[in-house]
């Protein structure tokens, strides 16, 4: 799973860095409200002409003013003050992400600072020590920022890039938590990029099941191939999931079309033969081939002869149909009438196929009851019938693959 897209912190750094600009901008030099805060005539003139410059852009020809007014002797605090909110966007303009932070927290040190301007100054501090790469000086910026009760989502998101880039996961996780938090309470979609943190993180601390849950978000979000591929390989994987249900596997998989390889088609198509379904073998071999496949290269005549023997015996199974529902109904085991249901399915009759894999489970299933259940339940979704599948699905609960394939099934047919 990606682990981050520097691109995506540059919105938030662009936010940030405008603030400076536009405080400087909107600064001016009047009369101060005390005496001793009064700005000297051979400071104020160069502090008046680099802020119109800033205002007009000029970032270099403001630095050369600002120079003049920090090279006069016997500065007061105030001036110093002035001078610093003014370098801070001087030097952000020029790329001196050094110098811009030095002077932030020349400003934010500074007694003359006005405090309702200190949350707006931490903010974009926190923008410009990220981009300076001064990750600790980032974090601790933010934390104060966070701390004095400073609500922009904005310098949170810099925290949690700032702690992914540290390789802080655990400390990232926290403040990436209260992110996600928030967009869910505001019924806001969350952004991909969280998740993809979120999972990449908990795949660093060995979380597996936090990781698969963030999977789970994000094939419900963002149902892309690659976050199905791994929380498929992910589930298949899990401990304790039974060898047997590859079949079921890979029939989610064609359904999901996360089949791309010749083998995994030849392989669904065996295995859907062995277990009594040479209808459904017969659609997986004919869509591997329209595909192209099967049928190409080394294996081609492999191909071929499975085709062959899998076509007759699907033309087979078509014509006893009839004979298969009379012995679907005289069998004792319901796992007889479930797999002729899963046949006549295959064959184009949903109605009766569904009636008669549900006789079969109200019968009673011998061997592996969970899978004919599962096999039921995923047949009703495909119908188009979640409100019927929903009870069957969610009531499997073994630990042997059923119930997360079950879960699988109910996230790809919403």
């Amino acid at each position: 799973m990606t682990t981050f897209h520097r691109s995506s912190s540059r919105a938030a750094l662009r936010t940030l860095s405008s603030l400076a600009v536009a405080v400087a901008a909107a600064m001016c030099f009047g009369t101060a409200a005390h005496a001793q805060d009064a700005l000297r005539p051979e400071v104020a003139k160069p502090l008046a002409a680099a802020q119109e410059l800033l205002r007009n852009g000029d970032a270099t020809k403001a630095m050369e003013q600002l120079r003049l007014a920090e090279n006069q002797e016997g500065r007061t605090d105030y001036e110093s003050y002035i001078l610093a909110r003014l370098k801070a966007p001087a030097a952000m303009a020029l790329n001196d992400n050094d110098a811009a932070l030095k002077a932030f927290n020349a400003a934010l040190t500074s007694p003359k600072l006005d405090l309702k301007d200190r949350p707006s100054l931490l903010e974009t501090a926190v923008a410009v020590a990220y981009r300076a790469k001064n990750y600790a000086e980032a974090e601790r910026l933010a934390r104060v920022y966070l701390a004095e009760g400073g609500q922009a989502e904005s310098v949170r998101v810099v925290l949690v890039f700032v702690l992914n880039a540290r390789g802080e996961s655990a400390a990232m996780l926290k403040e990436l938590d209260v992110l996600i938090k928030a967009d869910q309470a505001a019924g806001r979609k969350v952004a991909e990029l969280r998740w993809q943190l979120q999972g990449s993180a908990q795949n660093k601390l060995g979380d597996a099941a936090g990781y698969r849950a963030t999977l789970e978000q994000l094939v419900q979000d963002y149902p892309k191939p690659a976050y199905w591929q791994d929380l498929v390989a992910r589930v298949q994987g899990a401990p304790g999931f039974a060898s047997r249900l590859g079949l079921d596997v890979l029939r989610l998989m064609r359904h999901l079309n996360l089949l791309t390889e010749a083998d995994e088609y030849a392989d669904l198509a065996q295995l859907a033969q062995l277990s009594g379904q040479p209808i459904e073998a017969k659609a997986v071999l004919d869509e591997g081939y329209e595909r192209k496949l099967l049928g190409e290269g080394k294996n081609a005549a492999q191909h071929q002869q499975l085709r062959q023997k899998i076509n007759k015996q699907a033309a087979d199974d078509r014509a006893a149909l009839g004979s298969a529902k009379n012995d679907a109904a005289k069998a004792k085991d319901g796992g007889v009438p479930v797999a002729v249901g899963q046949l006549l399915i295959s064959a184009g009759d949903t109605a009766g196929g569904l009636e008669l894999m549900a006789q079969g489970l109200q019968r009673g299933v011998a061997k592996n009851p969970d899978d004919a259940r599962l096999r039921y339940g995923v047949a009703l979704l495909q119908a188009g019938q979640r409100d019927k599948a929903l009870p069957v699905l969610q009531a499997l609960a073994a630990k042997d693959g059923t119930a997360d394939l079950a879960r699988l099934w109910l996230l790809a047919v919403r």
